[in-house]
């Protein structure tokens, strides 16, 4: 069984993910040994936090393509941000600063922990008002965003994706838990993802999040979240024209 990953901070020195070249290297072999074979990898794009990161996360994404095409030449790499939401989010989209997944319409996009479920709705909206379609990332984190809302935000157009450590992470975490499989028990989650930093944080593993989803909520339900939905993305096409917000 094979895998895919649409949410990874494994290229270095670019944000709080892998440090150096060799963790990189390290962490994506870890990927691919585990049986990912759809890897996208998205940088936070938030300069508050990380500055212009544009040209480090370059560097670093042709070292690492590079290092792909020498060993695993069946394994794919989309390039996208994981944008931090803010009022300026959307000039830094329009403006080409924080770049969707791949060629697609697609963005991932990350809000505060303790967001408002209105401050997320005006993301989501906002987003989509410009032609983008909103992945929210690891929805399980918002504490206030309840599953009724939630649900309203992907029947207007959003996706949801959790982390897969979410799943297995313990009574520190039991929120995040709990709501993470109340969102696969109302089939309100579109993508697995490890929200990979390296090789020991969060690493860039699928498969126990996948056998547990099999066992609990069904294997073709399992397969959706961890390969073929984002497989449909990696095909997806720039059909949506960019309007003024």
């Amino acid at each position: 069984m094979f895998f895919s990953d649409i949410h990874t901070h494994l290229l270095y020195a670019t944000d709080d993910g892998t440090a150096t070249r060799d963790e990189m290297f390290r962490a994506i072999d870890m990927a691919y040994d585990h049986g990912t074979r759809f890897l996208c990898v998205t940088p936070h794009f938030c300069p508050e936090f990380f500055g212009d990161n544009r040209a480090r996360a370059q560097k670093s994404l042709e070292i690492l393509l590079s290092y792909r095409d020498e060993k695993y030449k069946d394994l794919e790499i989309l390039f996208g941000n994981e944008l931090y939401y803010t009022h300026d989010s959307i000039s830094w989209m329009k403006n080409g600063l924080s770049r969707p997944i791949g060629e697609t319409r697609y963005v991932l996009v990350e809000f505060d922990v303790n967001s408002s479920e209105d401050h997320i709705a005006e993301g989501v909206d906002r987003l989509l008002n410009i032609g983008y379609i909103p992945i929210i990332a690891h929805a399980e984190r918002y504490k206030r965003l309840s599953a009724g809302r939630l649900s309203a935000l992907r029947e207007n157009g959003a996706l949801v994706q959790i982390n897969a450590e979410a799943l297995n992470c313990g009574i520190r975490f039991f929120a995040r838990n709990l709501r993470a499989k109340t969102l696969l028990s109302e089939k309100m989650a579109d993508f697995v993802a490890s929200d990979a930093h390296g090789i020991n944080t969060r690493p860039p593993l699928i498969k126990k999040a996948f056998d547990y989803i099999s066992q609990a909520y069904g294997r073709e339900y399992a397969e959706e979240l961890c390969l073929t939905n984002a497989k449909k993305l990696l095909f997806a096409k720039n059909d949506t024209e960019e309007t003024d917000e």
